[in-house]
């Protein structure tokens, strides 16, 4: 019994070990709460706000944290940095010229709630959420005043601005426009979910849709959001993007649920996954540069990377033209862990649980199945009325496809 102990506790020291390689350090800033939006102004002072009107703020690269408290009634969606201003907005929208020391609250937008802020220069920027107007301002943010978008919207979710002129937007019936003369004209551009958008030029172009089916997908645009191509691509029940961000045409980054962050090196044609498993939700990223970015995510969570995310242990190169069964995580587990895979073809599949006698404890998964990745979360202690601690190992049958994995339960 005593052996089994001590190879279980080298087991976990291996595994601890493979995490802290994963290329993303977790920060827990001691909010509690879920962060929407993340903002780093050098590498050592950010920003990261969201639920219940928390603001925390790191000079140190986030060993520490300090938390400013506004009212709970207020969310916190966008942020940004512009000309020594750091601007958080939500529910409602503050603004701080010294760093955090103090904030201010620009007044006179009502009950409208805002879910970007982007500035385009030290003077131009703009904000959009659940008006039928968005707002420009030209004095960089000393005053805003609304532009009306013909036909109007309820509201808008992104706005990706290109130059003085020159933006798109999109809003909440999923249509996307253009304006070419600073929102006077406004151009229908096609029907589309976005609810991200980043353009890097007039015509080339990046925009991360949901859809009502519950799949998520970024595309990319050649011809200035004529026509849209799949470059990361989920089906319904699988996973979900939240965020995503090119910081040249080639390096991208995505994050979503489950703690997955997907980089590509080839403008989205193929992409690598991390997984980081302590954190449920990954909501933004915010790149200084190619090797320096944060990650803001659930329950008070940070992720740092000064590396560009790449380190000893890659991901999985991420595409749908291969079966993969994935190593479950939290491994070693008590009681629960989850398990993944990904399908290049849609099929029937089955995905069971072994003792190490092979007598099968469990069935997981025994259905048709569309192509895509899946997660499914297996409990130990509803299992078999409740397993002992020791390995066990799950199996993935596919068509001609069949891989078998171990895991340990260590209660």
């Amino acid at each position: 019994m005593k052996t089994l102990e001590v190879y279980l506790i080298m087991l976990i020291i291996a595994c601890t070990s493979l995490f802290a390689q994963d290329g993303w350090i977790v920060l827990d800033t001691g909010a509690g709460e879920d962060l929407w939006t993340c903002r780093f102004i050098t590498e050592q002072l950010g920003f990261a706000a969201g639920e219940k009107g928390i603001i925390v703020k790191t000079t140190n690269g986030g060993q520490n944290w300090e938390i400013t408290q506004f009212p709970s009634s207020h969310s916190f969606y966008s942020s940004t940095y512009n000309n020594g201003t750091i601007w958080i907005v939500g529910t409602i929208v503050i603004y701080s010229t010294d760093y955090g020391l103090n904030w201010n609250t620009v007044d006179q937008f009502g009950n409208t709630t805002f879910r970007k802020i982007k500035f385009l220069n030290s003077n131009l920027g703009f904000l959009v959420g659940n008006s039928n107007y968005i707002y420009k301002t030209s004095d960089a943010g000393q005053s805003w005043h609304p532009i009306e978008v013909e036909p109007p919207q309820i509201s808008y979710e992104s706005i990706s601005i290109i130059n003085e002129n020159v933006f798109y937007l999109f809003g909440s019936s999923e249509k996307l426009y253009k304006t070419t003369d600073g929102g006077i004209s406004w151009a229908l551009i096609g029907n589309y979910a976005f609810i991200k958008l980043e353009f890097v030029s007039q015509t080339d172009g990046w925009g991360l849709r949901h859809s009502h089916l519950f799949n998520s997908f970024i595309q990319y645009t050649s011809n200035g959001g004529f026509d849209w191509e799949n470059r990361l691509y989920f089906p319904p029940g699988g996973n979900n993007i939240l965020d995503f961000h090119f910081v040249n045409s080639q390096k991208g980054f995505a994050v979503g649920d489950f703690g997955n962050i997907w980089i590509t090196e080839n403008g989205g044609q193929t992409w690598s996954l991390q997984h980081i498993s302590p954190v449920f939700f990954l909501n933004e990223i915010s790149m200084l540069n190619e090797l320096t970015g944060y990650i803001s995510g659930s329950s008070g969570m940070v992720l740092k990377s000064t590396t560009g995310g790449v380190s000893s242990f890659e991901g999985d190169n991420f595409n749908l033209f291969n079966f993969k069964l994935y190593q479950n995580y939290p491994n070693p587990f008590n009681p629960a862990t989850t398990i993944g895979y990904q399908m290049p073809d849609a099929g029937y599949i089955t995905l069971k649980i072994f003792d190490v006698l092979g007598n099968e404890i469990s069935t997981l998964v025994n259905e048709y199945k569309p192509a895509g990745r899946y997660e499914v979360n297996f409990d130990a202690s509803s299992a078999g009325g409740g397993l002992a601690s020791g390995v066990y190992f799950y199996q993935l049958r596919a068509g001609n496809f069949v891989k078998t994995m171990k895991m340990i339960l260590l209660q």
